[in-house]
């Protein structure tokens, strides 16, 4: 890149690192700042609200505190510019001329590690040829890697849109068009997908996963032909941009298409599943760890689809339940092991701090005590015995002051009693600054003067102060060093031999310490990948515990797995976040005994029918990640797929209506549900004309009402359906009870075979606080609308109102229907007016 004709070296230096990363934004480490200059400080000045400055009035610049760079970095990410972060690789104490600086690493969307230990970025990497394609998902500050494959069919690509939908990466490469729109950061793909030989990039590989053979992996199989080229852009590109291999990225994780429960994000909004604070997520989440969390999050996203595996899982939830001491210490010693996973992650990419390897000592020590409680968990899925004894990494790092400081320059790091020669300059330091002291008394004594004191100054060193006013005093043999507003600051040669004495011993000290620091994450390092897997493990086992905890906590129940043709039996059906916060929680029951398939459930506005269908659903999803179940019997053949319209939404960006956007979900739901979905279905239908949704509801389900059709629940308010179940031999009805009163209906909750009446829309309406007025002509115009249509058969499109009945008869019956004790003065005066307007007055 082009720079000023007039430079110093220090520009030079920044000059040519920007040439090798011109396309990113340099912060370049000077001092106690991370500075920018030139363009890149006029661009990015204004995204970070900063004042540009110039050191020589020609080049612009602008810089923010070193202890802050994730916080401005994440700006310049969020605002789609990559940021280069270059080093001091030496102490400036020591250097001799010019500080060398590096670029250490290359921050992108998809790469970086957060700070504050949220969220998880991802990196995707798509892959496709003639028969199929190949996805991996990275995620750099766990070191887990997702992989999935696929074909060509629509299906294939559907379920990919959802998987991508569903991990949202922050960035991809790919060497051909996604076939779908994402809002992920697209990387130019030139040169990472070019043409290798399989020797090489197997060689390549095992190089990365530190292996000599990829056997154990699966990459060299040839059904998974894709896989290498995938892993090999994937590791070339990570490297590229973190200037080291990332070593911990070796927790392959396998999703085959069809292995688990199929739910795409819209459903796991639509069902509160894992957003929100009052989310299913939120709801089980008793972990002890972030990694656990995560895992749990992970689980209700993409919950297990296979039987065996469901059971395995259960197995062990319940034997935690069983077993409530194991369950207590395992969550304590759980609770100090932390988010042992990034913290690898940090250490592995040279972003570690003390902290973190004191964080990490600690959870090598709980690892035996884990291991011990879980020594007779079911199905040997207790900790491989490899991945239990770390008394050699333990002991190293052992050595770690604890406390640890803050930053690595900050002293000390190394325990005494650890390295002789540290002790032996630590000592001469307490020495020294004895004979400082000494020092200061000494020639106070000789000069007489009271107030002379010793400091030190980062730049100038020891000194011996004293006041302007004595400054006259001081002995002949001193040498004036600096002076400032009040006092004059002289050395000796005394002092100047004793400073020399503690720098040396410092420098000694600080030099053992950093040979100790270099030791303690090469360890870490060479350990990474056995620190991931047992990581992953620990965060299962998290997981498992939090759920056993929920069953205890909340009176859950084990589900009851049976085959496709056996009934579906809840009973005493709850919902799982809701019966929590409500004390007078009413439970319902579901049987869908063959050949039923389909239920319609009808009833009133604010009548729990939305409630029952997501306490259904929450609870498949709870039951197939392994956990127990809010009911008191659950028994359900294993479901593939949940697939839900409910709720109302529409896509003002891509300008369509809320009935358009229901269509196209529905469309997508017909299309994937086969026999083992479950399907959810509210108020299909109310985004056009009576009649038009009504067809379309009637269509819907009878499309979906077969013998080999997947299980429906389909709440609505036509009222026609429900002579539909009547007549199908797929079909039932359900409704919500209502308690009729002489003075107002009563809402119960409770879902019991049978259908509707009526709506009470009315009644809802009055609740909600409609003025009596309106409730009173609503009333009005129901009657007469009931009146004209007494058959409850599909009410026409457009009605005319007042031709069949004369308009005094409509006023009687609107004054009779108004509660007089209801009407304040001002809503009778409305109610006057527009009648009188109605009737010809002014």
């Amino acid at each position: 890149m082009s720079h000023p004709v007039k430079t110093t070296p220090m520009l030079d230096q920044y000059y040519r690192l920007k040439a090798e990363q011109p396309d990113a934004l340099l912060l370049f480490r000077l001092g106690d700042f991370y500075e920018l200059f030139g363009p890149d400080a006029e661009l990015a000045a204004p995204l970070l609200d900063l004042q540009l400055t110039s050191r020589d009035g020609r080049v612009p610049m602008c810089g923010v505190p070193h202890h802050a760079l994730h916080q401005y970095a994440r700006k310049l990410l969020e605002a789609g510019y990559t940021v280069a972060i270059a080093e001091q690789m030496e102490d400036p104490a020591l250097a001799k001329g010019l500080v060398d600086r590096q670029i250490v690493r290359v921050l992108t969307p998809g790469t970086v590690i957060p700070e504050d230990d949220e969220g998880v970025p991802r990196l995707a990497v798509w892959y496709r040829d003639r028969s199929g394609w190949t996805l991996a998902v990275a995620e750099l500050s766990t070191g887990t890697v997702h992989l999935v494959e696929g074909g060509l069919a629509e299906g294939d690509l559907e379920q990919l849109q959802e998987l991508w939908a569903l991990w949202h990466p922050d960035e991809f490469l790919s060497n051909h068009p996604l076939p779908f729109e994402v809002t992920s950061r697209a990387v130019t793909a030139d040169g990472w997908f070019q043409k290798v030989s399989p020797l090489a990039v197997e060689k390549y590989l095992a190089s990365a996963f530190h292996s000599v053979s990829l056997k154990s992996w699966g990459i060299d199989d040839p059904a998974h032909p894709r896989l290498a080229p995938v892993l090999w852009a994937l590791w070339r590109y990570l490297e590229s941009l973190q200037r080291r291999s990332p070593r911990h990225l070796t927790q392959i994780v396998w999703h085959a298409l069809g292995g688990s429960v199929r739910i795409g994000p819209t459903q796991l909004a639509q069902l509160d599943i894992v957003d929100g604070p009052y989310s299913l997520y939120r709801h089980l989440d008793l972990t002890a760890t972030k990694m656990g969390s995560r895992v749990l999050r992970e689980w209700l996203e993409r919950p297990l689809a296979d039987r065996a595996a469901i059971e395995s899982r259960h197995r062990r939830v319940v034997w935690l339940v069983q077993k409530a001491l194991v369950r207590d210490q395992l969550r304590e010693a759980l609770a100090q092991v932390g988010d042992l996973s990034r913290r690898v992650a940090r250490t592995v990419l040279g972003l570690a701090r003390p902290r973190d390897l004191a964080a990490i000592r600690t959870a090598l020590s709980r690892i035996p005590t884990i291991a011990a409680l879980l020594v007779d968990a079911p199905d040997a899925s207790g900790l491989d015995p490899e991945d239990t004894d770390w008394t050699e990494l333990a002991t190293l790092l052992d050595g770690l002051i604890d406390p640890p400081p803050a930053r690595w320059d900050d002293s000390p790091l190394v325990k005494d009693g650890l390295d002789p020669e540290i002790d032996q300059q630590r000592q001469l330091l307490r020495d020294q600054r004895e004979r400082l002291a000494l020092l200061e008394a000494t020639e106070r004594e000789r000069s007489r003067i009271k107030s002379l004191r010793v400091g030190y100054h980062r730049t100038y060193g020891y000194y011996l102060e004293v006041t302007k006013s004595q400054a006259k005093e001081v002995p002949g043999d001193w040498q004036r060093r600096q002076s400032t507003t009040h006092t004059e600051r002289y050395s000796s040669d005394a002092l100047r031999e004793l400073e020399h004495q503690i720098q040396s011993a410092d420098g000694t000290i600080r030099a053992r310490e950093r040979d100790w620091t270099e030791k303690w994450l090469q360890a870490i390092t060479q350990s990474a990948d056995r620190l991931t897997r047992v990581s992953r493990r620990l965060a299962e086992w998290d997981a498992l515990n939090a759920l056993a905890e929920a069953m205890v906590r909340y009176h859950y129940t084990s589900p009851q797995w049976v085959d496709d043709a056996a009934p579906v039996v809840i009973e005493g059906l709850q919902h799982p976040v809701l019966a929590q916060h409500l004390e007078d929680y009413v439970v319902s029951d579901l049987t869908i005994s063959p050949p039923c398939r389909a239920i319609v459930i009808t009833g009133p506005n604010m009548g729990g029918k939305s409630t029952y269908m997501r306490a259904i659903a929450q609870n498949v999803l709870m039951a197939q990640i392994g956990g127990g179940v809010a009911a008191r019997r659950f028994q359900m053949p294993v479901r593939h797929a949940v697939l839900t319209r409910i709720g109302a939404d529409d896509n003002l960006v891509r300008g369509q209506s809320t009935f358009m956007v229901e269509m196209e979900e529905v469309a997508a739901i017909l299309r994937q549900a086969g026999s083992r979905a479950l399907v959810l279905l509210d108020e299909l239908g109310r985004g056009t004309s009576t009649y038009d949704g009504m067809a379309l509801a009637l269509a819907v389900m009878e499309r979906l009402a077969t013998a080999d059709g997947p299980i429906t629940l389909f709440a609505t308010h036509y009222h026609e359906l429900t002579d539909l179940a009547e007549q199908h031999p797929h079909m039932t009805n359900l409704t919500v009870e209502v308690v009729e009163t002489a003075r107002q209906p009563i809402f119960t909750h409770r879902v019991i075979p049978g259908r509707a009446s009526r709506s009470y829309g009315i009644h809802v309406a009055q609740m909600a606080g409609l003025p009596p007025t309106v409730i009173a002509r609503a009333k009005a115009y129901l009657k007469e609308l009931e009146s004209r249509h007494p058959s409850a058969a599909a009410p026409a499109e457009q009605i005319t109102l007042f031709a069949p009945d004369p308009i005094w008869e409509q006023f009687r019956q609107s004054l009779l229907a108004l509660n007089l004790d209801d009407v304040s003065p001002r809503e009778a005066w409305q109610w006057l007016q527009q009648w009188q307007a109605r009737l010809g007055g002014k």
